[in-house]
């Protein structure tokens, strides 16, 4: 069961990749592009969940009380990652995918996830 605590404030609780993948919508591993104020495009190299594209753009900046958006620290041009997001109902009506920070992290800190998670998917074309 998902602690109430991952919505209630920023104080998020830190999933095992197997509980996250069962509860986040999309999980991905992926090479940051480029960054802006507001968008964050990847270069995806593998996908748990979701139907994602080889080049994936996401919104970059979610809400501190939600605990949602990327840290701002792993948004730098070249940094992989392995990205947990989920779906969230925008303000026009549509959904967008935002990540959760704290369990979104460095691949190359993420050995026991990738475990966890096995192989994978290539991305879309």
């Amino acid at each position: 069961m998902i602690s109430s605590a991952l919505f209630a404030q920023c104080d998020c609780v830190l999933l095992p990749a197997k509980e996250a993948e069962s509860y986040f919508e999309l999980v991905f591993r992926g090479t940051v592009q480029s960054y802006s104020h507001s968008v964050a495009v990847f270069r995806v190299s593998r996908v748990w969940k979701g139907h994602i594209t080889r080049n994936y753009e996401m919104p970059a900046m979610g809400s501190a009380e939600l605990c949602d958006g990327f840290p701002p620290r792993l948004l730098v041009a070249g940094n992989e990652l392995i990205v947990y997001a989920r779906r969230v109902q925008s303000q026009w009506g549509d959904y967008v995918y935002f990540p959760l920070h704290c369990q979104t992290r460095l691949a190359k800190d993420a050995r026991q996830d990738l475990r966890q998670l096995g192989r994978g998917h290539k991305p879309r074309r």
